[in-house]
């Protein structure tokens, strides 16, 4: 858009732009949807954070992998550890030692956040795929297969062991 007084061209979000059909006049319905589906996701997953370790890796990786003990890049970058190479997982771990120590109620909430952020990459990456002339009803449609999938209840289960 120009704005002929001053003579240059106004951008228009390309986000506001694509998700036009879904959002009210001012664009900010869908930061409610997305607002709505954080906090029932976060609720939804907020008892992980009493469970403990559990024993399926927690044990190798953080209870006894003396890698994570300290911030030393070289090693952590030149180890393989259960016959793995992933150096930013060790060093993420090793950043939540040094925060939380042994209380597990940490790890589960640096992980929480993690999910609540892939929610919020899914809902961007849906709603930027959605063209102009797509009905309200399938960008409900999407929205809510997204909310579902999100507090499913078998996937808590399945999450809050993992998480």
């Amino acid at each position: 858009m120009i704005n002929k007084k001053q003579g240059h061209v106004k951008p228009k979000s390309d986000l506001n732009k694509k998700v036009s059909g879904f959002s009210n006049k001012d664009g900010g319905a869908w930061y409610f949807y997305l607002l709505a589906i954080l906090l029932i996701t976060f609720f939804a997953y907020l008892p992980v954070l009493h469970n403990g370790f559990v024993n399926w890796d927690d044990d190798q990786y953080i209870l006894e992998n003396l890698l994570i003990r300290s911030i030393n890049l070289k090693e952590i970058f030149s180890s393989y550890f259960m016959g793995n190479y992933h150096p930013f997982t060790l060093l993420i771990l090793a950043f939540e030692f040094k925060l939380f120590g042994m209380s597990p109620a940490g790890y589960h909430m640096v992980n929480l956040i993690l999910h609540l952020m892939n929610i919020i990459l899914v809902y961007y990456s849906v709603l930027l795929s959605i063209n102009e002339t797509s009905s309200n009803r399938l960008c409900s449609i999407i929205i809510n297969a997204l909310n579902s999938f999100r507090i499913f209840p078998e996937l808590i289960k399945t999450k809050a062991i993992f998480i």
